[in-house]
């Protein structure tokens, strides 16, 4: 549960890192996008360890994400 809580607030950071402008001055942009950027690195973590606890096979596991892949490869054409 707690994991949940990161992951969420991982995900507000991220969004606010790409709303955060120099308009409210340059300080408070460096300040806050210091800050902010944490989250990516959190989101990243967070996925990996949700996907290291996963028990299926390596081939099971690049096939689903290759077919997904191929999948948003080919609708975005």
């Amino acid at each position: 549960m707690a994991i949940d809580i990161i992951r969420i607030l991982a995900f507000i950071f991220i969004v606010l890192l790409h709303t955060v402008n120099i308009q409210y001055g340059i300080n408070i942009w460096i300040l806050l996008y210091g800050v902010i950027s944490i989250g990516v690195n959190l989101f990243i973590m967070i996925s990996g360890y949700l996907l290291l606890d996963k028990s299926e096979k390596m081939s099971v596991f690049f096939k689903k994400r290759i077919r997904g892949y191929f999948h948003f490869s080919y609708f975005s054409i």
